[in-house]
């Protein structure tokens, strides 16, 4: 075909679908299909109704000019394959009109194509449905608030997301908010689209005939269309004179009225411009306001079920249940914020003195405190155990440090108990984030920070880093290998010589444990003692090394020769155990040793626990002549006090004495020390000896007995057995 019968084909095309379309009230838009983008070439005057779109506006112009602000490109493309494909198409597609209010089409799509197929002309046929949509919507939401009732949904949450689906509605940048009336004033409710400065501005306003267009809206139980905030008299308290300084200029509002006709809410529409509701936008707004109050008039009925869902029952504060529903809407609202656990530094002492129920209370009231010192931030906060709160709060990282600075204060003050005044510093541990982050991690990282944070005393702040959660990793790890190294054998002893000073010979030893683990390799005894402790086996480690040193001494016996004393060390959770006793005497007699064989060594701590229990087990210990030292003298507060009433054969000077020995004052107490055991009979031994100097000094405040490195590092039992050799030739 030539382009001369092409172009006259194409041009009595154009002239004939124009000519129908002046007859048609079904507006369409004529495109072409062979130029880039399919530009707009006609459109009727239907579609010029009902867009505000003049011919010259579109005219050349592609369809994404129907778009406004929002991005179609999937559903554009899905409608052009159909075209191009087999030549039709049938869509529902959502467009915005001139003035961007949006609008709903049902949009038939034919191409017109001459003789050979070659496509010519695009015209889409577009019918209104935006009362059909608004229906469907309104079905939508009564079917989101009856599931979201039943299933225990907040109901700020549901109201919001109708004041978000409403908001669809209307052109682009109208704000929906509903905000409750109680007791006569009006509260924010779901107003999230609303500027911040101006929901903190009305919160808790008397209703009034002058109280913007919601608060006379409730209080004359009727629409209030205010076209002109700035020129209103019911706004200028809050707008002042002149521009409005929250952005909107018109506001519409809906009373929410009961079947007692008593105000219970309103429901506002906001504009960035002046402008009144069209019959079809008053209609629509009309069937939104049943809807808030179906889900008034059901959240009623199940507020006592949400109380028990949401409520903490001891305090009256928020539940974990509340805070977990409530941090997701926060997370969608901030891009920064922070999740902190919070602890008074003093709690189990309240409880201890008080009881629980005191305790409380005291919970209850720090809470009350961090809800007024932060009523200027967006936060959710609740009751997290039975120690702790837990709040989660938006904000701006160089605010982060002020946040904390505002928790800490409330626990500045004093709190009235039973008729005592006391203060409770607060311990926080403290995690931030960015949207998106998952809640569960940042709650165990909060409260894995408030574990650091309760190692310290007094008021403390501690930030989670990733090195708490290798520390974590390090001991899970590490408690795991203990497990396989107790049931593998893993462990052995070592034994460090006590030596006299006097004459340089070994007089007995210490046992200590060491552990070359088959997952870890070798583990210091700092790192692994406490983490068996923990794990509740270090009655059965310290059992084993038991067993390895009275074995060890019985092959001697048997060889015929004297074997050395050793000291054993027990930890206090073994040494009160039940039968403790009989077990190291049926260990004794297993090996067929004597009771002078072994001395029992403890920490000072024992004495602290229970004075009576320590005394009548050492005692026993004593009449079984089995000899007991107390390691690390003199750093527990109470060590000379309770010296002379414990049947103890030895103490061991600590080895931070023999470190700073060479200071008078040092010197002094160390002295004092070993002249109260000369006269209580109790010989003194000096550990952590390691130079000639220290060794000295020593031997001249007649310390007759050193432990250390200058004498030996403590050594497997093969080389002890050269060793004695070497002292024995």
């Amino acid at each position: 075909m030539s382009r001369q019968i092409e172009y006259k084909m194409r041009t009595e095309l154009l002239h004939w679908i124009k000519k129908i379309g002046s007859q048609f009230n079904t507006s369409y838009i004529v495109r072409d299909p062979n130029r880039p983008g399919k530009p707009i070439v006609y459109v009727n005057d239907a579609f010029t109704r009902k867009t505000g779109f003049s011919l010259q506006d579109v005219v050349g112009k592609t369809v994404t000019i129907l778009h406004g602000n929002q991005q179609f490109i999937e559903k554009e493309e899905l409608i052009d394959s159909d075209l191009n494909q087999i030549g039709s198409v049938r869509r529902e597609v959502l467009n915005f009109c001139k003035d961007g209010t949006p609008i709903w089409f049902d949009i038939i799509g034919q191409t017109f194509s001459d003789p050979q197929g070659n496509p010519l002309f695009e015209v889409a046929f577009q019918s209104d449905i935006t009362v059909q949509k608004q229906q469907e919507a309104i079905i939508e939401m009564q079917a989101e608030i009856y599931e979201g009732i039943e299933k225990g949904y907040a109901i700020s949450s549901l109201l919001q997301e109708i004041c978000y689906k409403v908001e669809q509605f209307f052109r682009e940048g109208t704000m929906c908010s509903i905000m409750h009336v109680k007791n006569g004033r009006i509260f924010s409710l779901a107003s999230k689209s609303l500027p911040r400065e101006y929901t903190k501005r009305i919160e808790g306003l008397a209703i009034g005939p002058n109280v913007g267009s919601c608060g006379a809206a409730a209080y004359h139980q009727q629409v209030i269309i205010t076209e002109d905030v700035e020129t209103s008299s019911n706004w200028i308290p809050y707008t002042g004179e002149g521009p409005n300084p929250f952005g909107f200029k018109a506001c519409w509002s809906f009373p929410i009225v009961n079947h007692q006709r008593e105000s219970i809410a309103t429901f506002g529409v906001y504009f960035k411009e002046h402008t009144s509701p069209t019959k079809l936008e008053m209609s629509f707004i009309q069937k939104i306001v049943p809807l808030v109050l179906l889900a008034f008039r059901n959240a009623a009925d199940q507020e006592k079920i949400l109380h028990l869902a949401y409520q903490d029952q001891e305090t009256g504060l928020s539940n974990m249940n509340y805070f977990l529903t409530e941090v997701k809407e926060l997370d969608e609202d901030a891009e920064n914020g922070f999740v902190a656990v919070v602890s008074p530094f003093n709690y189990s002492d309240i409880v201890d003195m008080f009881g629980r129920e005191i305790a409380s209370l005291v919970l209850k009231e720090l809470g009350r405190r961090l809800d007024e010192i932060l009523d200027d931030y967006t936060y959710v906060m609740s009751r997290f155990t039975s120690t702790t709160l837990i709040l989660a709060g938006n904000t701006k990282r160089d605010d982060f440090r002020d946040i904390l600075e505002i928790l800490l204060r409330a626990g500045h003050s004093q709190i009235k108990i039973d008729q005592m005044e006391i203060f409770i510093p607060l311990q926080i541990g403290v995690v931030p984030y960015e949207r998106g982050d998952e809640i569960h991690q940042l709650i165990r990282r909060a409260d894995l920070a408030l574990s650091e944070a309760r190692k310290r005393n007094g008021e403390q702040v501690c930030y989670y880093s990733p090195e708490m959660d290798e520390s974590i990793k390090s001991n899970m790890e590490l408690q795991s290998a203990i497990e396989i190294g107790l049931r593998e054998e893993e462990f052995d002893v070592y034994l460090q010589p006590k030596v006299d000073m006097e004459s340089g010979r070994i007089i007995s030893f210490e046992a200590l444990a060491r552990w070359n683990s088959s997952k870890l390799g070798w583990v210091s005894p700092v790192d692994f003692i406490d983490a068996t402790e923990k794990v509740g086996k270090i009655d059965l480690l310290e059992t084993i090394i038991l067993n390895k040193v009275l074995s060890w001494q019985a092959s001697y016996v048997r060889a015929g020769r004297t074997p050395y004393q050793v000291a054993v060390n027990i930890s206090p959770n073994h040494f009160y155990k039940a039968r403790f006793v009989e077990t190291i005497l049926n260990l004794l007699d297993e090996y067929n040793l004597p009771p002078e064989s072994i001395m029992i060594e403890l920490t000072e701590s024992i004495s602290l626990e229970d004075m009576d229990k320590a005394k009548e087990i050492l005692q026993r210990l004593a009449d079984a002549n089995i000899m007991c030292s107390i390691d690390d003298f003199g750093i527990g507060y109470s060590s000379l006090s309770y010296l002379h009433e414990l049947p103890i054969s030895e103490i061991k000077l600590d080895r931070s004495f023999i470190s700073q020995i060479h200071k008078s004052g040092t010197r002094a107490v160390v002295q004092t020390i070993i002249d109260l055991a000369d006269k209580l009979d109790i010989r003194a031994v000096a550990e952590g000896i390691e130079t000639y100097e220290q060794m000295i000094l020593l031997r001249g405040m007649s310390c007759s007995v050193g432990q250390g490195y200058y004498f030996n590092r403590p050594l497997p039992l093969k080389e002890i057995d050269e060793i004695i050799k070497t002292e024995e030739t």
